[in-house]
């Protein structure tokens, strides 16, 4: 899965990404959502969101073996790969890799209000029930 895959589909924000950078970072990491929003300075609701995304995404792995849950990086093989690149580019051009999420976000939302805008012209017909 190349790095522009990755970030299309399962990194969509920003949040994400530093948290899958920092628990990249160091595999023997098991923090929980409070301790990563201390450390990258992201508020618990963000932390908490991302976390969702990125655990759904099988990137990280949700221990809730304990209160409150712990979260450990843990993609696999192939998404290591996707991952690892992603943390290389990253390192050589931030900026790039930034622009790219901030445009695909745009173009979500540019989407989804199109799809909105269109579907307010559905019209249906009144079901005659006599």
């Amino acid at each position: 899965m190349p790095v522009r895959a990755l970030l299309g589909t399962a990194v969509g924000s920003h949040e994400q990404l530093a948290i899958l950078l920092h628990l990249h970072g160091d595999p023997t990491l098991n923090l929980t959502a409070l301790e990563l929003g201390s450390r990258l300075g992201i508020t618990a609701t963000l932390v908490e969101m991302a976390l969702v995304e990125l655990c759904t995404a099988r990137l990280l792995e949700r221990d809730g073996s304990g209160t409150p849950a712990r979260y450990a990086y843990r993609a696999s093989e192939e998404l290591g790969i996707a991952v690892t690149a992603l943390v290389r580019e990253y390192d050589a051009n931030p900026a790039e890799v930034i622009r790219f999420m901030t445009t695909s976000a745009i173009e979500r939302l540019r989407t989804s209000a199109l799809k909105a805008f269109a579907d307010a012209f559905i019209l249906t017909r009144k079901r005659d029930d006599g």
